[in-house]
C-alpha cells in the first residue's frame, strides 16, 4: 500500500488504532442476546429468510461454537455460545436457513473500518475469544438470530 504523504500514512494508522480497541471492546460489550455491537445496530447479511447454508465444518474455542458454512460461492463463519439446551444440532453437511448478522464494525466516526480497508485487523474479539478472519476467503465474522449453541430455533 502506497502512501502520497506521512499525513496520509498517519491518518490510516489512527483509523487503524481506533478498529483495534474497538475491536478489542467488543468483546467486553456484546452480552448474549445483545443486538448491537458496541453500539452499533447490526445489519441483517440475508436478505432473503429462507436462503439455506450448507455447514461443512464444525470447530469449539472455550465456550463458543465456530460453524463454517457455504452458500454459492461464498464461505461464512459463524460464531455461536455454546449451550446445554437439548436439540437435533446442527450436523456437517446439512443445510440450515440462518438469520445473519454480523459481528464486525464497517464504520466507525464516520469512516471506513470494514477488513477491506483496514487489511492488518486479524480478527475480533467474541466474549473473550479471539477468532481470526480467513484472509484467503472469510473476512466477516457473522452470528445467527435464530440460532442458540448448536439448535437452531
Amino acid at each position: 500500500m502506497e502512501y502520497n504523504s506521512a499525513k496520509e500514512f498517519l491518518v490510516k494508522m489512527r483509523k487503524a488504532g481506533l478498529f483495534f480497541i474497538l475491536n478489542s471492546l467488543i468483546g467486553l460489550t456484546c452480552k448474549p442476546g445483545s443486538k448491537t455491537t458496541a453500539g452499533y445496530p447490526l445489519s441483517n447479511h440475508s436478505s432473503a429468510a429462507n436462503e439455506k447454508y450448507q455447514v461443512y465444518r464444525i470447530d469449539s474455542v472455550n465456550h463458543i461454537y465456530i460453524i463454517y458454512a457455504k452458500k454459492g460461492t461464498g464461505l461464512y463463519k459463524i460464531v455461536s455460545l455454546k449451550d446445554t439446551v437439548q436439540c437435533q444440532q446442527l450436523q456437517v453437511g446439512g443445510e440450515y436457513k440462518f438469520i445473519l448478522m454480523s459481528r464486525v464494525p464497517k464504520t466507525f466516526k464516520g469512516e471506513n473500518v470494514s477488513p477491506n480497508q483496514v487489511p492488518h485487523v486479524a480478527g475480533i474479539m467474541f466474549h473473550g475469544n479471539w477468532i481470526k478472519f480467513e484472509r484467503d476467503s472469510i473476512n466477516d465474522i457473522f452470528s445467527s438470530i435464530n440460532l442458540r449453541g448448536l439448535c437452531l430455533q
